[in-house]
């Protein structure tokens, strides 16, 4: 009686607070951060937590069903008769809640892992993403730097087509200027040709008045010098 008592307690202390154990879960659920509730979602948290909680009460429960086993191993090894019905059968409900809560518990561990590599894989993808943001804004820098460079190489092209059509404005004007030059040549010499014509003329005409002069003088002589007869 003292066995069965002791199992009727253990069943009711863990129904009794299991409710409130599952109420904390939930509370400790309702404020994880935005970024994990929208990662993994709130319906796959309570199911984690219920399930972190059950593994909690069965180790309790294997501890419990320890004590009881020697209990009942002790008093089955005192009893000469085979033992009873009733504890034939607590023996065998200990066994399958051990063998459940075996099972639940690695389905825990195995949904905590699940959560480690959900966790993981966000960090990573969060990481990717700020790789990808910094090489954009990297990307983004070059392309403005390009830009500038771009709008120098056409301010430069623009000095340099000013400073030809400068180059072709002086060689237009210089092409005048040898053109003009050479019609002043032309108009020099044929002032020298008027004036060479009439230093000819004045030579000529100082050729004519010294013959007359020496026409006369000639005449002049021979009227002086005395007759011979």
């Amino acid at each position: 009686m003292r066995l069965v008592a002791f199992l009727v307690l253990v069943l009711l202390v863990e129904f009794v607070t299991a409710p409130g154990e599952l109420a904390l879960a939930n509370d400790e659920i309702a404020y994880r951060p935005n970024s994990t509730r929208s990662t993994i979602g709130p319906t796959r948290w309570s199911v984690v937590g219920q399930l972190r909680i059950i593994a909690q009460q069965l180790e309790v429960i294997k501890e419990y069903q320890g004590r009881l086993i020697q209990e009942v191993q002790v008093v089955g090894s005192n009893v000469k008769p085979p033992l009873p019905v009733w504890m034939m059968a607590a023996l065998l409900l200990l066994e399958f809640t051990k063998v459940l809560g075996t099972r639940v518990g690695a389905e825990a561990r195995a949904a905590n892992d699940r959560t480690d590599a959900a966790r993981a894989e966000t960090a990573t993808a969060k990481e990717e993403a700020a790789a990808a943001k910094e090489q954009g804004d990297v990307a983004k820098e070059e392309a403005a730097a390009a830009k500038e460079e771009a709008a120098a190489a056409k301010g430069q092209g623009d000095v340099a087509k000013e400073e030809a059509a400068i180059a072709k404005e002086e060689a237009y004007a210089s092409k005048g200027e040898v053109t003009l030059a050479n019609y002043q040549m032309v108009e020099l010499w044929e002032n020298m040709d008027v004036e060479r014509q009439a230093l000819r003329n004045e030579l000529e005409e100082s050729k004519k008045q010294l013959t007359a002069a020496l026409k006369v003088l000639d005449a002049t002589k021979r009227a002086n010098m005395p007759s011979s007869s």
